[in-house]
């Protein structure tokens, strides 16, 4: 399969989105989010 160079293909169960504070933005808290993939939205 060929993916567009701007697509990923992400294979899995969960992904996990990591953030934190940068030179560009010193002030940022640190954050993790979890996210279900593969699931219907609203559905759990």
């Amino acid at each position: 399969m060929t993916l567009p160079r701007n697509k990923t293909k992400i294979v899995g169960d969960i992904a996990v989105l990591t953030e934190g504070p940068s030179s560009k933005h010193p002030e940022a808290n640190h954050r993790m989010e979890i996210i279900e993939l593969g699931r219907e939205q609203g559905r759990r």
